[in-house]
């Protein structure tokens, strides 16, 4: 029986799927696939199949011969696309069955392999090639990084036949002496001394590994590993885990009813439990927590249009439609159209557009006096029960009942007169500014002895003027102080109490403080956490749903088509809202960009919309007009170039990029070219002629023209950039990058950095710097203004478009092409490239910035040096150590003054 048919009658709650591919070579079979191929296929299956979702289940992998191999290489492209991170960290580990670490002893002469479709594939498992230690040394790194459990089970018995084995052609290896096919070290990559426990014996040949008879104990041993790789990822297919009595775990059926409000499925109030009245929570730190990191990236980064073009969307003659939606309809409008073709652009065209009153939309702003309409009382109730969940995990009741326990504790009883107090105590603590003014105050309370003398010291020596306008100044302030300082205030109400103050008194009362501070620091952890996916989809819902007020709101969302998930899945989501909103008096219009897909085509074909390259030939004609004239051409250069418009519009074929990286390169020829008129226009219209209408292949064309002694230098920037916060950088520091980019020690680094710095004074130096990273990255990226600098003249690169940013983090694909051989060699990343840089920047001792820039690391790099090395190593599997190590000791000890000592 073969394990993949056993297995599941031992583990019945778990579900099983195979997943099969073609490596043999008999016959005709002239496939030249690699591992790279392979492992790409399954990386593809397993995303197409949703396993990138949030809400999928733990993988667990069974593997067997080149399937191991092809396994490890899917877990390398998953670590090194940080977009599928989510889908890496389902994979919880696995059994690899004969896998070889080493590479096979293929033992055939070479001319029979010279030639052969499947060269390549067996030059990547011979254990002469560099691809398997390469391979095993990566794996290793990303699966102790990502706390995989890897388990390995070798042979002992020898093959007697070759047509079992599915690498090599019977032709090239009919007969062979029988021997072990994987031996024991290789399929344990070295562990069979070193972790048995993670090796199993398996008394077969290769071909017959994964084939056991039912009553075989070596499916018990096979069967308890599994199970110990789930309890591990805390999936354990045995049993289902009982989450309603632990306090520490949320079933979803709780959190639906936090949702739960009036019986006329309205907006109500609700009351707050234990004690805790009035506005407790931060509302600006709730609405932060619901805006996703770098939420706004992508708007910054999208070009702005072109001056006067896309103004036809607003004109009803033009019959588009979309000014009509926008004003009366309450529906979807798609827009749609090809990779490139200005979608997004439009996008933000139109939505800056209706911000800026081109039309009368009615804009939903969060205020704090909106705040039950916009974060209604569904919000608050789901932030109060996180709250009351972990304080009371922590034995924390309330502040209220802290007090009255001390008083009944020494009197008995609470007066009326204490319970009015402790009430207006607790309401006053609860107070969102009063926290908010609180929090520095205890903050200087715990770093400063004297209490309030001390505080007047500071304020009256800070606020001289206040004082000589307000003679009563002190006064005030110890009046303000006795008011809202909570030690105070308890003391207050145990002499209401009746209850003399003596030392045990007063330690009580700093440790009912001491509560307080452990309260307020769980609610302002849970304001500022993550929302889950379940509350924000039922948040919405409730939204939607509400029939409290009249409520119009109007969504853009671009580029349906890039969200990592199931097409249908995100169309079906945006009309269900649609729908549900028309029950409601939420009056929801959404209007969506993507690409022309089969699903959205069948979801949204019957809603009013265009597509966008039918609309925009003249805009490409004004471009390209407004372009070519404001360069400074030679006069029969840019008559050639505005001759030759028409035809670059034509082939276009309404991709608005397309035109603009060729007329990048039509200007590059003229602005370079010494031939006469006649000479130029055959030059340019051959140039034309030759250019791909395809974008990947016009990007591929660009990377295949660079000199190959450039071509790394352009791998370190885009690489770079690809993972830089918002996919850009300064220039200079791109700059920096490709300079740095073959130098692997710190001191080599710096040099070269001092050598450039001495260089780059002039603005002229810079525009040079910024020329040489436009050619080494062939146009690909943009030029902008940064407008996070304060000085006027700093620049940014960006990727030119979505598009690009795609094809850099295409693996393996852009690897490959643009390194050729030395790919497989090559284990930094952007992530490295962007360590060595922050190296760089960092200040030392002698010009390090003051304590408070220092701990607010805006100019101090050292938290974006461990970021990227840390990330380097996770999405590589290689240790920045070699070049870490050749940073002084110097350098630490400057960060680090007093905590940072050598260890050798």
């Amino acid at each position: 029986m073969w394990i993949r048919d056993a297995l599941p009658k031992r583990l019945p709650n778990t579900r099983f799927f195979l997943y099969g591919y073609d490596t043999a070579l008999k016959g005709n079979n002239r496939s030249k696939q690699t591992i790279l191929d392979l492992a790409n296929s399954l990386m593809q299956t397993l995303l197409s199949n949703e396993w990138s979702s949030p809400s999928a289940k733990p993988l667990v992998f069974l593997a067997h011969s080149l399937g191991g191999v092809v396994l490890k290489q899917t877990i390398l492209f998953l670590a090194d696309a940080e977009e599928k991170q989510t889908m890496l960290s389902k994979i919880k580990g696995g059994i690899l069955f004969g896998v070889p670490s080493k590479g096979i002893d293929l033992e055939l002469p070479n001319k029979l392999i010279v030639g052969h479709p499947s060269e390549a594939l067996l030059g990547q498992l011979s254990d002469k090639s560099e691809f398997m230690p390469t391979l095993e040394s990566s794996f290793t790194g990303i699966s102790d990084n990502n706390h995989m459990k890897f388990v390995w089970a070798y042979e002992s018995q020898p093959i007697q036949s070759s047509n079992n084995l599915p690498w090599y052609h019977p032709v090239l290896a009919a007969s062979e002496p029988a021997h072990v096919r994987v031996p024991r070290d290789s399929a344990t990559g070295g562990l069979n001394f070193s972790s048995p426990t993670s090796v199993i014996h398996i008394n077969k040949d290769h071909s017959n590994m994964v084939k056991f008879p039912e009553d075989d104990n070596t499916l018990n041993i096979i069967t308890a590993r599994m199970n110990h790789i789930c309890r591990l990822s805390g999936d354990d297919p045995r049993n289902e885990r009982d989450t309603s009595q632990n306090p520490a775990l949320i079933h979803p059926e709780a959190l639906l009813t936090a949702f739960e409000s009036s019986s006329t499925g309205e907006l109500s109030a609700v009351a707050i439990e234990d004690g805790y009245a009035g506005d407790t929570w931060n509302f600006k730190a709730i609405v932060d927590s619901f805006r996703p990191p770098g939420s706004d990236d992508r708007l910054k980064q999208i070009t702005k249009n072109y001056e006067d073009t896309f103004e036809w969307v607003f004109d009803d003659e033009f019959s588009v439609g979309f000014s009509k939606w926008l004003q009366h309809e309450h529906e979807i409008f798609w827009i749609r159209g090809k990779p490139g073709s200005g979608k997004s652009t439009l996008m933000k065209f139109m939505l800056r557009s209706t911000n800026q009153g081109t039309f009368h939309v009615r804009k939903i702003r969060i205020a704090h006096d909106h705040g039950e309409l916009l974060l209604p009382p569904p919000w608050k109730r789901v932030t109060e029960q996180k709250y009351l969940q972990r304080a009371r995990r922590q034995g924390l009741q309330d502040l209220g009942s802290d007090i009255r326990d001390l008083i009944t504790r020494h009197v008995g009883v609470v007066n009326a007169k204490c319970t009015a107090s402790i009430q207006m105590l607790a309401e006053l603590n609860a107070t969102t500014e009063l926290r908010r003014i609180m929090s520095p105050l205890n903050e200087f309370r715990r770093c400063h002895t004297g209490g309030i003398d001390n505080l007047l010291r500071l304020t009256t020596d800070r606020l001289s003027v206040v004082k000589r306008h307000i003679p009563d100044f002190q006064d005030y302030v110890k009046l303000w102080w006795e008011r809202i300082s909570l030690e105070l205030n308890i003391l207050h109400i145990m002499r209401y109490a009746g209850i003399a103050i003596d030392e045990k008194i007063q330690q009580d009362i700093r440790r009912i403080i001491k509560l307080e501070e452990m309260r307020d620091k769980i609610r302002r952890e849970v304001e500022n956490e993550e929302w889950s996916r379940l509350d924000l989809e039922n948040g919405l819902m409730r939204i939607i749903n509400q029939k409290a007020t009249n409520l119009d709101i109007c969504l853009f969302i671009d580029a349906l088509d890039e969200y990592d998930g199931s097409p249908e899945l995100i169309a079906s989501f945006i009309k269900d809202l649609v729908n549900q909103s028309a029950k409601s008096t939420t009056k929801l219009k959404i209007c969506v960009s993507s690409r022309q897909l089969e699903t959205f085509e069948k979801h949204f074909k019957s809603c009013p919309g265009f597509r966008i390259h039918d609309y925009t030939a003249d805009d490409m004609r004004r471009f390209c007009t407004g372009t070519i004239s404001s360069r400074a051409i030679m006069a029969h250069g840019t008559s050639l170039l505005l001759d030759l418009v028409p035809s670059i519009v034509d082939r276009s074929q309404g991709v608005f990029l397309w035109t603009k990286l060729v007329l990048y390169d039509l200007m590059q020829i003229t602005e370079a070219s010494q031939e006469d008129k006649d000479a130029l226009e055959r030059h340019l219209c051959d140039t034309l002629a030759s250019l791909p209408v395809d974008l990947e292949q016009y990007y591929e064309a660009i990377i295949k023209r660079m000199l190959p002694s450039s071509r790394r230098k352009t791998y370190a920037i885009l690489e770079s950039m690809a993972r830089s916060e918002g996919n850009t950088m300064q220039v200079l520091h791109a700059f920096y990058i490709m300079e740095c980019a073959d130098i692997a020690t710190f001191a080599e680094c710096k040099a070269k950095v001092q050598e450039l710095d001495s260089m780059l004074k002039l603005d002229s130096e810079l525009k040079l710097a910024e020329q040489k990273v436009m050619h080494m990255t062939g146009g690909l990226v943009d030029v902008i203004t940064d407008p996070t600098s304060p000085v006027s003249s700093a620049k940014r690169v960006q990727f030119m478009h979505q598009t690009v940013r795609n094809f850099v983090r295409k693996e393996p694909h852009f690897k490959t092409m643009i390194l050729g051989e030395s790919a497989i060699n090559t284990f930094d990343n952007g992530h490295a490239f962007l360590m060595k840089l922050n190296f760089m920047l960092a200040k030392t001792k002698n010009n390090r910035p003051s304590v408070e820039s220092y701990e607010n690391f805006l100019h101090v790099p050292y938290r974006a040096i461990i970021r990227h090395a840390k990330d380097a190593e996770k999405t590589t599997g290689r240790s920045q150590y070699g070049f870490i190590s050749s940073v002084p000791d110097t350098f630490f000890a400057d960060y680090f003054p007093g905590k940072w000592q050598h260890s050798s």
